[in-house]
């Protein structure tokens, strides 16, 4: 009784503060018996949820299974025929249709279950499976793919440069070697002899020999040395021989660097080396260069330079503005952004 006394008895403020205390007690033991209650419920609509989503799992299988089936019955099929839905139907995923039929319109051919084991396409049941339904072609194999074809003469003469893929088709040369022609050519390559196309991989000696007075060369091309850092886009094409692409490669590289100062830099393009190899003995990387001014350009500016970048360019406007202006190549040593290599070449471009 005394204590209920005491409890009367004391200020207004401390009984407020204990039946603050005594109800934040008795909700957070509330809380925690109905917590432990949805946590249990939790786990029991997650076993509910796995559940169903497996037997979701269990009837697209069944979908997939059935409709592969409904189409094995309605063949057999020639896999070279195939478009990349009948191929999805047949049980392969869209990346693996996708990637046999992209073969195929390559100038590819399967033949047979090795074949399809070779390009990596289902399993070892679903390639017993399938492959009971579709139509192999009969055939000497020439390598590990190819079908021998039988070469003849073409009707009319042909331009090395522009090949027609329909006419080289009849007169029985490979998809395959049409293919890395017309490749070879894309890529900027010149077919200027018989010894060019012999150089083309898989080249059926024996069409070339059928074909060897329908097969028209270009003129020869009178080269002179291109000074790189005055030529135009155009003219560039013409005297290097190469597609207007490449050509405007060049050209814009050269534009962001100011001017070519060595051979070395034509490599930075981004072409492959063997087409770069091929045309840098016509170039010339003569005459005076953009130089660039570390003091007044802006960032943006400096930015844009390739041997330059965002990093080092707001390391130098933070150097140039907080320090002191810049007067060498030296003083962009140990900031941010900093390549030996790339300044060893940034040195030519500066302004004395």
């Amino acid at each position: 009784m005394w204590r209920i006394f005491l409890f009367l008895h004391i200020r207004r403020s401390e009984r407020i503060r204990l039946m603050l205390l005594f109800s934040t007690t008795l909700l957070s033991i509330l809380a925690l018996s109905l917590g432990r209650e949805f946590i249990f419920n939790s786990k029991s609509d997650q076993r509910y949820w796995i559940s169903y989503l497996d037997s979701l799992k269990e009837y697209e299988q069944f979908v997939i299974d059935s409709t592969r089936e409904e189409v094995l019955g309605n063949g057999p099929y020639n896999p070279n025929e195939l478009n990349i839905e009948e191929w999805i139907s047949l049980g392969l995923d869209y990346g693996s249709a996708s990637r046999i039929t992209k073969y195929v319109e390559a100038g590819g051919s399967i033949q047979d279950e090795q074949d399809l084991s070779r390009l990596n396409l289902g399993d070892s049941t679903w390639r017993n499976e399938v492959g009971s339904h579709l139509i192999w072609q009969e055939g000497e194999r020439k390598g590990t793919l190819e079908v021998k074809f039988e070469a003849s003469r073409m009707q009319q003469k042909m331009e090395v440069q522009t090949p027609d893929s329909i006419a080289l088709y009849h007169s029985g040369l490979s998809p395959f070697v049409i293919n890395r022609w017309k490749r070879y050519l894309s890529a900027g390559g010149r077919i200027d002899s018989l010894s060019d196309l012999e150089s083309i991989y898989g080249m059926d000696e024996s069409w070339l020999a059928l074909n060897r007075d329908q097969l028209v060369y270009p003129e020869p091309v009178v080269r002179q040395m291109i000074s790189i850092n005055l030529i135009e886009m155009k003219d560039f094409a013409i005297q290097c021989d190469c597609p207007l692409w490449m050509a405007e490669r060049f050209m814009s590289y050269r534009d962001r660097l100011g001017g070519f100062v060595s051979k070395d830099q034509l490599y930075e393009v981004g072409l492959d080396s063997s087409t770069v190899d091929r045309m840098i003995i016509w170039i010339d990387v003569a005459g005076e260069v953009q130089q660039v001014n570390l003091n007044s350009w802006s960032v943006e500016e400096l930015a844009s330079h390739p041997y330059i970048g965002w990093e080092l360019a707001k390391s130098i406007e933070f150097f140039r503005s907080r320090v002191r202006p810049i007067e060498s190549v030296d003083d962009l040593k140990g900031m941010e952004g900093y390549e030996e290599g790339r300044l060893n070449l940034l040195k030519y471009y500066l302004q004395k």
